[in-house]
This record gives structure tokens, sequence and C-alpha cells, in this order.
């Protein structure tokens, strides 16, 4: 009996592209490791972050503090999907600014 995998997929906190978690670890530098570990954590803040809109919102519903989330989502922004030097538009929010 064939067993389906489900992917783990995190939204870009800037231009909600999909980001594909299912990378090695060695992929990503050290200072990242500890990040990527907790893939699902990624998952769950981009979409509440997403759907807040509201860094310290997020942060508080994921039980992280307001600086470990603004690193796990410039994370996926910035080393993961790379457009932190895209000016997106439906993104001014507290975390655009924090920038």
């Amino acid at each position: 009996m064939a067993q389906t995998i489900e992917k783990q997929v995190a939204l870009c906190p800037l231009c909600r592209e999909e980001i594909d978690l299912d990378i090695p670890e060695w992929r990503v530098s050290t200072e990242w490791r500890v990040l990527l570990a907790d893939r699902e954590k990624l998952v769950t803040l981009s979409q509440l972050f997403h759907e807040k809109r509201s860094l310290e919102e997020a942060a508080r519903a994921v039980s992280i503090s307001s600086q470990q989330a603004s690193r796990m989502l410039n994370f996926l922004g910035t080393e993961l999907c790379g457009c932190r030097t895209v000016t997106c538009v439906s993104c001014l929010d507290d975390y655009r600014s924090e920038l």
C-alpha cells in the first residue's frame, strides 16, 4: 500500500510565492539550519503572517518572540525565495517596514 508523502510548502512573506521546504539541511548555511529544522513552524508562521497582516500577532499565535518570527520570515523571503529586493505593493505592513 503506497503512502502519500505530504510536501511542506511555506509561502514567501513578501511575494506569496510557494517555497518548497523539502530541502536537505546541508544545502542551507549553518546560521539558518536551526530554522529549517522547524519546518512546520515556518509553514504556520508564513500563513498566519499573511492572514493577520501583523508580525506581532503571528508571532504570538505561534508562541514565539517577534524577533524570532522576523528572523524566520526573513529566512523565507531572503534565503529561500530571494525576493527581498523586490518591492511588493501588497506587502506594505509592519514586517516590510522593519526590513
